[in-house]
């Protein structure tokens, strides 16, 4: 016969704490107190040496850091911020790195003290002291120096006192013997003021306040005890969080939002069906056929349920609590009904089939079973049956909500599905989630939240299309979402939850979330679907795969405490090592504000930390180097940062923490950072380089530009000489035969006895030949001159011929007469038509020489009506054509010294195919020269 129930045995409820032990950096885990000092750091004194503790990393300081034990009983700071060890064997001051201890004179005969409290001011202490097992005495310090009280002050002889206050002003010294009884010590008097029991008095200006340290344990304390049964130490820091020490260990408490309950307490295994009975208390039931009653205290195992199903069933994920009071236990088999005195079968669902979502609508009552037979619709006894919600068509429905216009939206294996009631109209189409929604919501707007798969999703549904809730970054998959009520949503996920702020969302506020993860005090694995329930009492629990959390939304509340920022030790690159440490000593006092480091040191790591002692996993940090980089640098949660290549100059390191809900820190951690110049660095070492380089620079400017001249002018000479040498060639040539032309026609008049026409021709040919002989060393002179000489050269051959030519010389006004010619270029020519065209010519002969302007120079014409050139060569016309070859080696030589050449062409003329002459143009370009140097100075243009 089945068992009603069996009582389980269970541990105590279970807050999440975060345990810390030696495998985290404390050097030993037997530790009698923590303390908390101004800049944020936490001391945890141990048997074994002191950790110092930021949230993320412990420092520890052993006999070798310069205290007197290894076996620490205490901490404190005193009134101007200085950081006291107190061990066995003397107290120790901290120097910001390492300890500087002050061992106990062996005169005093004190095996070992413990703190009292802090004396007249700094660096001033009462001590407790033991002689022996029996005798203890109170010890003062004072500027590195003992005194025994006890000994001094005979009123205290044959008491067991210990110091716990002291009034420097009024100078009363408060005191507690072992009855817990207080004392002050005033004026020689030992005065009773407080019959107890007390640990501690605490001073209120000059006013004592009594503290009896077990009225102050608060309730997280109980399920930790300490050797002996005795209950641990518990501390409480400035933000409001709770430390507790054992004698294996540290604990954090994360958040007092949670409470936790697992297999060790009686949660089933495999766990997947939960919820709340309306008379009190939860139904658990696991996937092997285990059902649990829980109570908030205890879990009570229910196998009565076995007479309704007729057997063990695997319990599903959607069950729920009817507004009659039943409870609907969603299974492998169907539907089970607890309805507060006994178990029973739904007579109006089928027994075999898989129950994934049971849902009563809130308003008509009815209620909706998703199954994987299909959405069954139960309306009083009327069942109507929907095979379109199952496998493979719009899939098993997983999540149901009605929204306010009466229609249902149903999260399933293929997305979300809009039902009227009649229609099925699916959601397809991206953004909107394609498979495995898990829960859906509608909001106190009447929008429609989904939670599935894809992560969290929201639609109106006025505008019916899903678009993502969260910021891709962080809408990780979601698999359960409920209202929270108050304008809440409450989203369980994979590893955290996840609260939605509505009326943020909807103001469009960036902080409208707010996740909740294992450092926020959320320990659960995969919470479960529809796996979050609301009790009769209101209380919210989230079934996960591995707890039962009791959860109160109304302890997360910001940590409005801004985090504490320290830049903690600068370092270099080091020869021997990878970095060297500079000034970490001097930071924690902030003795030094600046850092001056040699250019030659320009790579620097900054290290530093933000203390936030309620989440310290996800504080972050922005940072800027002002002279370098005015921005602040994104978030970030490293811990570190490097600059590289720093040139020399000033520079200001600002670091601000934020943390985990946002808050910045009220100042930030600044360091004044001046990277000093080496010699080659300086500004004098900069100018002299700078004045030694132009210097170099030109003098090498000026012998390259030397050389470039030496060597143009030995060109220049070269090609000078050359052109002089063949261009003297050229008139030695060119005179000689002009004048032996003229003295034959001279010799040939006389011959024929012409004497008045030899006469008249000499006195003309001796004006020619003073032009030749006076131009001889020149090679280009004025048109008119040679224009000039033509004339004369023309008039002397007409009394030659005996005027059987006629000759014309046109020359366009707009011709510079000015122009540098090319000696004897029109002669030549003219003579040239004269010799080989007119001399044999039957009839009048006529020379014409024109001289016109054309864009980019002057044109030259030379054109006779003579034989033609074909006649001329047949009858062997006189002349070898030295005139016309010295010309050319003329025009040949200015060429090659100018970009625009000199050009002529002779052209053949004729009358009805009948040789008519000759004419030949000359294009003298503007702007060409020639200048012929001294034998011995080139001359460059």
């Amino acid at each position: 016969m089945l068992l009603a129930s069996v009582s389980l045995t269970s541990r105590g409820q279970t807050f999440p704490f975060r345990e810390y032990t030696s495998d985290d950096g404390l050097p030993q885990t037997q530790s009698t107190n923590v303390i908390q000092d101004s800049r944020g750091f936490l001391w945890i004194p141990t048997r074994n040496g002191l950790a110092r503790f930021d949230g993320h990393t412990f420092i520890s300081y052993l006999r070798k850091d310069g205290l007197p034990s290894n076996l620490v009983t205490s901490v404190t700071e005193d009134r101007a911020g200085i950081i006291w060890a107190v061990t066995v064997n003397g107290l120790a001051r901290f120097n910001g790195k390492s300890f500087v201890g002050y061992p106990l004179p062996d005169s005093l005969g004190v095996k070992q003290i413990g703190l009292g409290c802090i004396g007249r001011d700094t660096a001033s202490f009462f001590l407790s002291g033991s002689i022996d097992y029996n005798e203890r005495v109170i010890l003062f310090f004072e500027n590195g120096k003992y005194w025994n009280l006890t000994s001094m002050l005979p009123v205290m002889h044959g008491y067991d006192f210990k110091p716990v206050a002291a009034d420097p002003l009024n100078k009363i010294l408060y005191l507690i013997n072992g009855k817990r009884e207080v004392y002050t010590y005033h004026d020689g008097s030992l005065t009773l003021i407080h019959e107890g029991p007390a640990t501690k008095v605490s001073l209120a200006g000059d006013k004592p306040l009594f503290i009896n340290e077990s009225d102050t344990l608060i309730h997280s304390v109980y399920p930790f005890h300490r050797e002996g049964g005795r209950l641990a130490f518990n501390f409480i820091d400035r933000e409001g969080t709770e430390w507790i020490g054992t004698e294996t260990s540290i604990y954090r408490l994360m958040s007092d939002a949670f409470v936790e309950y697992d297999k060790q307490n009686g949660l089933p295994d495999e766990s997947w069906a939960v919820a709340a009975d309306p008379r009190g208390g939860l139904w658990t039931g696991s996937l092997y056929g285990q059902l649990r009653f829980f109570d908030g205290q205890h879990f009570t195992e229910r196998n009565d349920y076995q007479y309704a199903s007729g057997g063990p069933v695997a319990f599903y994920r959607g069950s729920t609590t009817m507004s009659n009071g039943d409870v609907w236990l969603s299974t492998d088999k169907g539907v089970i009904i607890w309805d507060g005195t006994r178990f029973r079968k739904s007579e109006l669902l089928p027994d075999k089939m898989q129950i994934c979502i049971i849902y009563e609508d809130p308003v008509d009552k009815s209620i909706l079973v998703g199954a994987d037979k299909g959405l069954f619709h139960l309306q009083g006894k009327k069942v109507t049956i929907y095979d379109e919600m199952s496998w493979p068509d719009y899939g098993i429905v997983e999540g149901i909500t009605r929204d306010h216009d009466g229609n249902y939206w149903l999260a399933g294996h293929y997305g979300v599905v809009f039902f009227d009631g009649k229609n099925f109209v699916p959601f397809r189409d991206a953004p909107a989630p394609a498979e495995m929604v898990w829960g859906v919501v509608c909001d106190y707007l009447g929008n429609i939240w989904s939670a599935g798969s894809d992560g969290l999703f929201i639609c109106n549904p006025d505008e019916p299309a899903f678009n993502p809730a969260l910021p891709e970054g962080v809408n990780l998959p979601a698999s359960v979402i409920r209202d929270l009520g108050n304008g809440k949503l409450l989203i369980g996920r994979m590893v955290d939850i996840c609260i939605i702020d509505l009326e943020k969302y909807y103001s469009g506020k960036p902080d409208y979330y707010k996740i909740i993860g294992r450092s926020a005090g959320f320990t659960g694995n995969d919470c479960q679907d529809n796996g979050m329930v609301r009790d009769a009492n209101g209380t919210w629990w989230i079934l996960t795969s591995d707890k039962l959390t009791r959860f109160d939304p109304d302890r997360i509340v910001a940590n409005d405490c801004p985090p504490v920022c320290h830049i903690t030790s600068i370092e270099i690159p080091g020869e021997s090592s990878d970095w060297v440490t500079l000034i970490d000593t001097a930071l924690f006092y902030d003795t030094t504000s600046q850092l001056k480091i040699r250019g030659s040191h320009s790579t620097i790591r900054i290290n530093y930390a933000g203390i936030s002692t309620r989440n310290p996993e996800e504080i972050t940090y922005r940072y800027r180097m002002t002279g370098l980089d005015n921005n602040w640098s994104i978030k970030t949660g490293a811990r570190r940062v490097t600059y590289s290549n720093l040139h020399p100059g000033k520079y200001t390191f600002e670091l601000l923490c934020i943390n985990a809900d946002g808050v910045v820190s009220e100042n930030p951690d600044t360091l004044a950072i001046t990277v000093v110049p080496t010699f080659f660095q300086s500004f004098f070492a900069r100018i002299l380089f700078s004045i030694l380089g132009l210097a170099l620079l030109v003098a090498l400017v000026w012998r390259i530009r030397r050389r470039v001249i030496e060597i143009r002018v030995e060109e220049a000479r070269r090609q000078a000489e050359s052109y002089r040498l063949k261009l003297n060639s050229v008139i030695r040539q060119f005179d000689p035969h002009f004048t032996f032309n003229a003295v034959t026609s001279v010799g040939s008049l006389i011959m024929k006895g012409e004497k008045e026409k030899a006469y008249n021709y000499f006195i003309k040919l001796s004006h020619l030949l003073r032009a030749v002989l006076t131009d001889s060393a020149v090679l280009l002179k004025p048109l008119e001159q040679e224009l000039e000489f033509v004339t004369r050269y023309c008039e002397l051959q007409k009394l030659r011929y005996s005027n059987r030519f006629d000759y014309t010389i046109n020359v366009d006004p707009n011709v510079d007469l000015k122009t540098q010619v090319p000696k004897m270029i029109i002669q030549s020519f003219a003579e040239n038509a004269l010799k080989h065209g007119l001399e044999n010519k039957k009839g009048k002969g006529l020379l014409e020489i024109n001289i016109t302007s054309l864009p980019g120079g002057t044109q030259v014409t030379v054109r006779d009506n003579g034989i033609g050139r074909a006649a001329a060569a047949a009858v062997h016309t006189q002349g070898a054509g030295t005139g016309l070859k010295n010309i050319a080696s003329i025009i040949d030589m200015i060429n090659k010294a100018n970009i625009e050449k000199i050009t002529y062409t002779l052209t053949d003329l004729y009358n009805d195919d009948m040789a008519a002459g000759t004419e030949v143009t000359v294009f003298l370009p503007s702007g060409y020269s020639v200048t012929l140097p001294a034998d011995n100075e080139p001359t460059f243009q």
